[in-house]
């Protein structure tokens, strides 16, 4: 089935999720698309977002196609991509997530 997923460019469904969403609380969705050299896609790379003050995080793999998408739950996130090649860099230091809202966060390496 994750084949399935991969090899159709589908979205995949979060990797990792530091600790349950409380019960009740409705996340939000980030997503995007990270693009390498030549706007091609970053297959491979790992973006991550971490709650600031809280120590919830959210992680997820981009597809062949270039996309990602995770569902943190609602505060202030520090938003990093790992590379394949090994470097590293924040995208976004203050990003405001808000419950039930999506949030589009495209990344260029």
């Amino acid at each position: 089935m994750l084949a399935g997923f991969i090899i159709g460019g589908r979205m995949l469904p979060n990797a990792n999720v530091g600790r349950a969403i409380p019960t009740g609380m409705e996340p939000g969705v980030l997503h995007g698309y990270v693009s390498g050299s030549g706007g091609l896609p970053t297959i491979g790379a790992t973006v991550m977002a971490l709650q600031q003050g809280d120590g919830f995080y959210a992680s997820t793999f981009v597809s062949i196609n270039g996309q990602y998408y995770m569902n943190p739950q609602p505060g202030e996130y520090i938003v990093y991509v790992a590379f394949p090649d090994g470097s590293s860099k924040v995208v976004a230091s203050e990003l405001q997530i808000e419950r039930g809202a999506a949030h589009e966060l495209d990344i260029s390496y």
